[in-house]
């Protein structure tokens, strides 16, 4: 079993970030589900599509100005911080994080789906990270999964990712020489997630990533999807 826990699809999902990069044609959950078939992956963890596709966890695309996830009934929320600006001593943020710990549900901190030089950061992940850390102290019992992370940025935040309520994935490592080894060597393989920023990137390269690595047995499939469905299954 394969469980992506970073695909993109659904307008609502890519209105204000991936429009730009690429054309709205691609994001169309049959599309992403296509691809997931092709690479071997079972399932894909996407937010904001509208109508339930079986492959597919929906998690609800929140941003900071959304005024009805009162009513959310996803598995989680994903927020975007460095395309938009998320201030999280805010009032509204507060209100936000508070029912996703209230509800139990993962906050899905995606910081890329490009190259900056591609698609611009209102942001940098650097500061996102650094709010995130503080955030993360704060809100003790709500499971963040950070999304789109290269290996020098969790590097330089390891207080962040070596904290119990929190996790990695590895769609953007981005590091030329065995970067999922690398990875292991700062981070609990039990914390590492699998992704792949599909349809930005194709799937197929993340999995032979993994499924090529020098890692034992065992951690791979923690990788794959053990780690994910504990999560989701939490």
């Amino acid at each position: 079993m394969i469980i992506d826990f970073c695909a993109h699809c659904g307008p609502d999902e890519v209105a204000k970030t991936a429009y730009n990069a690429m054309n709205k044609g691609c994001f169309e959950p049959s599309k992403i589900r296509g691809l997931a078939d092709d690479a071997g992956i079972e399932w894909s963890v996407v937010a904001g599509i509208e109508e339930p596709l079986y492959g597919l966890v929906n998690f609800a695309r929140i941003s900071p100005s959304s005024r009805e996830i009162a009513i959310l009934k996803a598995a989680g929320m994903r927020i975007f911080p460095t395309y938009e600006r998320w201030d999280f001593d805010s009032r509204s943020s507060d209100e936000i994080l508070s029912i996703a710990q209230d509800r139990g549900l993962i906050v899905q901190v995606c910081l890329r789906l490009q190259d900056p030089r591609v698609l611009r950061q209102s942001v940098t992940s650097n500061d996102a990270l650094k709010a995130l850390s503080d955030v993360v102290k704060l809100y003790g019992n709500i499971k963040f999964a950070v999304g789109g992370a290269n290996l020098y940025e969790i590097q330089a935040h390891l207080p962040l990712f070596k904290r119990e309520n929190v996790w990695a994935d590895i769609a953007h490592l981005q590091h030329p020489v065995n970067s999922l080894e690398k990875l292991l060597d700062v981070m609990d393989s039990q914390k590492i997630l699998f992704a792949t920023n599909s349809p930005v990137f194709y799937p197929k390269t993340a999995v032979f990533r993994v499924v090529n690595s020098k890692i034992s047995d065992d951690i791979r499939e923690r990788i794959l999807w053990k780690n994910a469905r504990g999560l989701l299954d939490a």
